[in-house]
């Protein structure tokens, strides 16, 4: 196709350093030959991006005799200076990548292909140059063939944002998500890489630390190859081997390598992607010292406790060296995972700092354990031999150490809390008469527990005193009245199962005078979203109720209220094993409650308003069945629950012609509340599951109304629980009332 270059796109070719093949828009850069084609090829200079940057490339690495054509997105050397102040977004595309046989050097292919490329910093062959530098504040999106992040000699590339990085395998020369060759890549991590940020990062492909010892532009080693790598989200992850030529040959004098950190539910699958290392680089002294025979990280940080682990997944059979761990991780050999084997899979742990643990979970068809799960701490055994922690051979007793093995998907999980001491003489896990062995329900049963709980916290959504319903009453000028309120909050439960709710409904009613008495009904629908330990919910909850309210002459009144509400719940639970359960259900729900309570006038309007409640509720049972992914079937029983909750308040207020603000507090109790279910499959024995709500807590409520019209007010509360099993983060109510 034949080109057209005017004055403006030349303009923007000197404005951005391209060559004559780079068409510019904006801050779009595009790239698109049948060979060498790179996007921004920067040598010595500097850009500044204050907007979003995309580069969009595509290219032949193999086209004809040539056969390491470099197709690359950004291309930064001799102390080229790139600021990008939002996000960036690249795409190399890349048919034929320079992977083309050992006689073509593979294992130097990822030269001439990456995303962000910085390097050639400080002296070189071209002069004494400023380090080569990359800085993005935002996001970047990288999906290139070949390595997504290479920072070469004196090369940093950082991101300050999240990143979703894609690297494609390739089946003869091995590439990466991110690689270092006395360079530095920090993502997610700040400035110096040491401050995890918050941002999900996504890296598909190995990390690589290269020692270029050999061959032409042999590095100066002056200082460490690094990485530093913050995966401190649920949605964060890294698939990938972790390949050290530092570690490999027994030559690390600056301690360079992958600083990972891996926290709050973020996983490392360890996987080694593509091609095999299975011949040595030509020319390399020793080069079979630099082959891949396992991921060696030099900083490993965890979680800050145990509820905010990370996670490993081993895939590949070669072990895992950690030489510096902090924190907590959970270590999960998967069914069909080739490292859950006998023997394969190991995690070494060279040094663990003070407080630090891990948490070995698997399961006894993964590990094929059957045989030994019946005799107690044998499969345990077998299952630590995969931990080793060197450091205890030096006299470290630094690591704290547990295992979990399900046993089925209902079946009781199998525990072992290792000891100080349980170690061997090389560093050796092991189960002794030192380990405390228990037993524990299964994640899916515990998860299918908290959905079932969700309901019973869906009827305490729905509890109110008189206030809260409908304000101040005394404002209700009129024989008759309508009304409506919204109703929305947040509640948990942490005791004996885990749900974090949050809820929306609004409420409808009408009511008309019958003496000294308010009678009147009301309409209800809600819904509700739910968080479980490992698995989520939603609900729905629609209901009627009618109630009277009687105010004396002397301030007394005493409030009734009857419901009936129909409650429809969804769940999916799973465990760390890949195994989930998804079903529905459906409850009814029926209270009856009693206020009495007298306003006591003060001077200057204000008033003390001592109170008493009681609450009685039943929750329908249901039997219902839930389905695993792998087809299996659980009948899920639970029984009816029965709550009767009482309530001692007093309140402060004052009141004034068209308005009234009052703080209340309330000592509760619930008396029953105990929520009971059994659980069944084919081949798996019946389990039980026991939620207790019988509990005291203290109430704190914060409100009040105002008349901004004759016949018109708005009324409003917010309430909040503490020391409760379901404990009440807030609770707003807020309505309004017209009287005709």
């Amino acid at each position: 196709m034949r080109k057209k270059v005017n004055l403006a796109v030349i303009a923007a070719l000197i404005i951005t350093g391209a060559s004559a093949d780079v068409m510019v828009s904006a801050t779009t850069v595009e790239s698109h030959t049948d060979g060498k084609s790179i996007g921004l090829n920067l040598w010595g200079e500097n850009k500044h991006y204050a907007d979003d940057l995309t580069v969009n490339v595509s290219g032949l690495g193999v086209n004809g005799n040539k056969y390491h054509n470099n197709v690359t997105g950004i291309y930064a050397l001799d102390g080229s200076q790139v600021a990008i102040d939002k996000n960036v977004n690249i795409t190399v595309v890349n048919p034929a990548p320079a992977e083309s046989g050992e006689k073509r050097r593979p294992d130097l292919a990822h030269y001439y292909m990456s995303g962000i490329y910085a390097g050639y910093g400080g002296v070189t062959n071209d002069g004494n140059n400023d380090d080569t530098r990359i800085t993005v504040q935002g996001n970047a999106k990288v999906d290139a063939i070949g390595v997504g992040l290479q920072a070469n000699k004196d090369g940093y590339i950082r991101i300050l944002g999240g990143a979703d990085v894609e690297t494609h395998p390739l089946t003869t020369s091995d590439t990466y998500s991110a690689l270092s060759e006395e360079g530095f890549v920090y993502v997610n991590t700040g400035m110096d890489g040491l401050k995890p940020g918050a941002k999900d990062v996504n890296m598909y492909g190995n990390i690589g630390f290269i020692n270029k010892n050999y061959g032409i532009d042999i590095n100066p080693h002056k200082h460490g190859s690094f990485i530093s790598l913050g995966l401190t989200t649920p949605n964060s992850k890294l698939v990938g081997g972790v390949l050290n030529e530092f570690d490999e040959s027994n030559n690390n004098p600056y301690h360079g390598g992958l600083r990972l950190y891996l926290q709050n539910g973020a996983t490392w699958r360890n996987e080694w992607l593509g091609a095999e290392r299975v011949y040595p680089t030509q020319g390399r002294p020793d080069s079979a010292n630099y082959l891949y025979t396992g991921s060696k990280v030099e900083h490993l940080v965890g979680g800050t406790n145990k509820g905010s682990l990370g996670i490993i997944q081993p895939v590949d059979v070669r072990p895992i060296t950690v030489n510096n761990y902090a924190g907590h991780t959970a270590i999960d050999y998967l069914k069909g995972s080739p490292a859950a084997e006998y023997g394969k899979g190991e995690v070494v742990i060279n040094h663990a700092d003070p407080g630090s643990s891990v948490t070995l979970r698997s399961s006894v068809e993964a590990l094929k354990e059957q045989a030994n799960a019946e005799i107690p701490g044998l499969a345990e055994n077998q299952f630590a031999k995969k931990l080793v922690y060197t450091g205890y051979t030096k006299g470290e007793k630094n690591l704290d150490v547990n295992l979990k093995l399900d046993t089925g998907v209902i079946s009781p999980t199998l525990n072992a809390k290792l000891s100080a001491d349980d170690f061997d003489k090389d560093g050796r896990a092991m189960v002794s008469d030192k380990t405390t062995l228990t037993t524990s329900e299964s994640d899916i049963v515990s998860g299918a527990k908290s959905a079932l709980a969700s309901s019973v916290m869906q009827m305490r959504a729905d509890t109110n005193d008189l206030q809260r319903r409908l304000g101040d009453v005394r404002m209700n000028s009129d024989n008759q009245g309508i009304w409506g309120k919204y109703i929305g909050g947040k509640s948990k439960i942490t005791d004996s199962a885990y749900v974090n709710q949050t809820y929306n409904m609004a409420q409808l009613g009408y009511d008309t005078k019958r003496g000294n008495w308010i009678v009147g009904g009301a309409f209800l629908y809600g819904t509700s979203n739910s968080d479980y330990a490992l698995g989520s919910g939603s609900g729905k909850t629609a209901g009627l109720a009618v109630y009277g309210s009687k105010q004396f002459n002397d301030g007394r009144y005493l409030d009734i209220i009857a419901k009936g509400n129909r409650l429809k719940n969804d769940f999916a639970v799973r465990n760390h094993m890949g195994t989930t359960l998804s079903g529905d259900y459906r409850n009814t729900g029926t209270s009856l409650s009693f206020e009495y309570g007298k306003r006591i006038k003060r001077e200057n309007g204000l008033y003390i308003d001592p109170s008493a409640e009681l609450i009685f509720s039943r929750l329908s049972g249901e039997s219902f069945d839930a389905r695993t992914n792998t087809g299996s079937t659980v009948r899920i029983n639970s029984d009816a629950v029965n709550s009767a909750i009482g309530r001692l308040g007093i309140g402060i207020g004052k009141e004034a012609k068209n308005s009234n603000v009052f703080l209340k507090a309330a000592l509760a109790h619930e008396f029953s509340g105990k929520m009971k279910a059994t659980y069944s499959m084919s081949g798996e024995p019946t389990t039980n599951s026991v939620v207790d709500l019988k509990d005291t807590w203290l109430d704190l409520e914060l409100g009040g109304s105002w008349s901004f019209r004759p016949n018109t007010y708005l009324y409003g509360t917010f309430t909040k629980n503490f020391g409760s099993t379901v404990d009440t983060s807030y609770r707003v109510d807020a309505g309004i009332r017209h009287s005709f």
